[in-house]
């Protein structure tokens, strides 16, 4: 079976009114131009009473099947419906007529508010199924059954509208109405393409004001492109700043680090780099921990070199005295301890660092009393 695009139905002048029924094929043999299956082709078709049986069975199998009715379009192009086919009949003398419900565009497309206008549309083209053979037609598109058009095939059939009486068609196609069906059909395109993509409503793009809208709503889109660029490179800017001022903060709380450490080196091993370095990075963490860890150096015991004769009146330590800096002897020797502790464990562990070994000493020595 083949899918078949047949022109046809000439429209009179000054039709007031649209027709309720409509030839949709002339009964007889037709050699057509058509589109099948997409492509080019000529073929033989015979209308007959068969044919308008096919037809009719075709379009109540589609509206039984409880998907989207078949309509009748413009120019085959998927999109507005022109109207909706109610029922298909045999007339003898005439061939297959379609009962129509028009929509308020299909009804302004083949109707003019006076005698002096031409409608819009003056053609309709069927759209429909033949065999493999390609003579016997089988039934209806099962979407868009037919279109108006501008350009016809089937040279026979009748004009659309009951304003003037059935006359067949035998003029050829006036080859500047092929272009201005092809313009109109472009046009088409065009309007359901800006529909697709949300610039207007259908309606919208039917109406008279189509351009000046699509251009409106370009513009604003283009504006708010810019802005959404805009708005990113300030974003950008500012998390730069961010950066570098978090950077700035980090040098600064490192700085402080250094000195505080070196103020209190009198507390840590003389040749001690990697522990005075430790001390360093404990400090210069962010908020409480770096409070924590220069209290904690501040309350380790200064070293007394073991030559320098610091004694008490009694020519011996006191226990439990308290030095200078108002540390006693007890957090002194825990200080001590603790060193001691992690030179030990460095040395059972090589590959421990000496940050590491100082937290796990600190860990394991009870706080002095």
């Amino acid at each position: 079976m083949h899918s078949i695009l047949a022109r046809a139905v000439n429209l009179p002048a000054a039709a007031l009114t649209a027709p309720e029924w409509i030839m949709y094929m002339p009964a007889g043999e037709h050699e057509i131009n058509a589109s099948q299956d997409g492509k080019p082709a000529t073929l033989k078709v015979t209308v007959d009473a068969a044919a308008a049986a096919a037809v009719q069975a075709s379009l109540e199998k589609h509206l039984a099947a409880g998907g989207p009715p078949p309509f009748f379009g413009f120019d085959h192009v998927d999109g507005r419906a022109s109207a909706w086919p109610q029922e298909f009949k045999w007339e003898d003398g005439k061939g297959i007529m379609a009962r129509v419900l028009w929509t308020p565009d299909g009804v302004a497309a083949v109707t003019v508010k006076d005698a002096s206008q031409l409608p819009a549309y003056r053609f309709f083209s069927p759209g429909f199924t033949v065999s493999k053979a390609g003579s016997k037609i089988t039934g209806i598109w099962n979407a868009e059954a037919g279109s108006l058009v501008n350009n016809p095939a089937f040279r026979a059939i009748a004009r659309i509208t009951a304003a003037e009486p059935l006359k067949p068609v035998s003029a050829p196609a006036d080859p500047h109405q092929n272009q201005a069906n092809q313009a109109s059909m472009q046009t088409q395109a065009i309007a359901d393409a800006v529909v697709k993509a949300g610039l207007l409503t259908a309606e919208e793009a039917a109406g008279p004001t189509a351009g000046a809208l699509i251009i409106e709503r370009v513009t604003n889109h283009a504006s708010i492109k810019a802005s959404q660029s805009s708005l990113s490179s300030e974003l950008a800017s500012v998390k730069a700043r961010a950066e570098q001022a978090e950077g700035e903060l980090t040098t600064l709380r490192k700085s402080n680090a250094e000195a505080v450490v070196q103020a209190h080196l009198n507390r840590l091993p003389a040749q001690d780099k990697e522990g005075q370095q430790w001390w360093i990075d404990q400090i210069a963490q962010p908020g409480d921990a770096g409070v924590k860890a220069a209290a904690r150096l501040k309350a380790l015991p200064v070293i007394v070199p073991k030559d320098s004769g610091a004694t008490n009146p009694g020519g011996s330590a006191t226990p439990n005295a308290a030095d200078e800096n108002g540390e006693s002897a007890a957090v002194k020797a825990r200080a001590a301890q603790v060193r001691a502790k992690a030179l030990e464990l460095q040395r059972d562990q090589p590959r421990l660092t000496f940050a590491d070994a100082m937290s796990r000493a600190e860990a394991s020595i009870p706080p002095a009393a």
